[in-house]
């Protein structure tokens, strides 16, 4: 069995599927909020959504108003 070396660090697929699930549950998050929930660092937090952005085809808009992502598209098919 793989340890991590943070016992608290989620593995980066698992964050991508909770954040996935954020996205269609329509929630609005700040990278700060996705971070801290996750117990990573902002900058870890960015290249994940980056990473879903890129290239899992995930359509997300950033609100100025608010400070806060959220979903415009999910991916038609996408295993997250």
């Amino acid at each position: 069995m793989h340890t991590l070396n943070r016992m608290n660090t989620r593995p980066p697929i698992e964050r991508m599927v909770c954040l996935a699930t954020l996205l269609r549950n329509g929630t609005p998050f700040t990278l700060r909020e996705i971070a801290e929930r996750f117990e990573v660092s902002v900058r870890t937090a960015t290249r994940d959504l980056d990473y879903m952005i890129e290239r899992l085809s995930y359509e997300v808009e950033w609100d100025n108003s608010r400070k806060t992502y959220r979903l415009v598209r999910a991916p038609r098919a996408v295993l997250l």
